[in-house]
């Protein structure tokens, strides 16, 4: 069985990607949506943590989080999500997918996949494409048209602000000097280029 590797960096910075189990069109539905936020909301009021920018698309979702200092716990952050969004989406009515024996002796359901892929963020430029990759991500997956910035921003006494369009960027630390001599990612999970 593979050694999976997660690089903890306590009050870091992280672009993650969550997929649904087979890949079953389920998060962008009224009831996936439904779930998603009530998990979300409820992991958040036990074990804080600042969305940078996210992006659910039918199979798998996309976000990047920004920790509290101290901490590193994103794995534990991901499975009450998960366990959150499942226990809702269940007994809501949603339907889960056939288990295969090796899932069912791990007591997996037939709702994610059971891992998620994680890439900590070096630095604001390395923030700068894993957001830009968020914000492009369901364009590429041909639900929508054009980029949201393409669109007129609004202006703030006659000219744009500088700001316009960006994430609202957390204040940290030099990210370059906590995740030293990691490159940044070029692909994503599925093996599209990035940026």
């Amino acid at each position: 069985m593979p050694d999976y590797r997660r690089n903890y960096v306590a009050g870091g910075t992280y672009f993650f990607t969550c997929v649904t189990h087979c890949r079953a069109p389920i998060l962008t539905s009224a009831l996936g949506r439904r779930c998603l936020r009530q998990a979300i909301v409820r992991v958040r009021r036990d074990y804080p943590f600042q969305i940078v920018a996210t992006v659910p698309l039918p199979d798998h979702w996309h976000s990047v989080w920004t920790l509290p200092a101290g901490d590193s716990r994103y794995p534990m952050r991901w499975m009450r999500i998960k366990e959150e969004f499942t226990e809702a989406w269940l007994a809501r009515g949603g339907s889960e997918l056939p288990q295969s024996e090796s899932r069912k002796r791990r007591r997996q359901r037939g709702v994610w996949h059971n891992r998620y892929w994680e890439h900590t963020v070096r630095d604001d430029d390395d923030l700068k494409r894993c957001v830009d990759y968020i914000h492009w991500n369901p364009c590429k997956h041909g639900l929508l048209l054009l980029r949201a910035r393409l669109f007129p921003l609004p202006k703030q006494g006659g000219r744009a602000h500088e700001d316009q369009g960006q994430p609202d960027r957390p204040q940290t630390e030099d990210h370059s000097a906590r995740a030293e001599g990691q490159a940044a990612p070029t692909h994503d999970p599925d093996g599209n280029r990035m940026g």
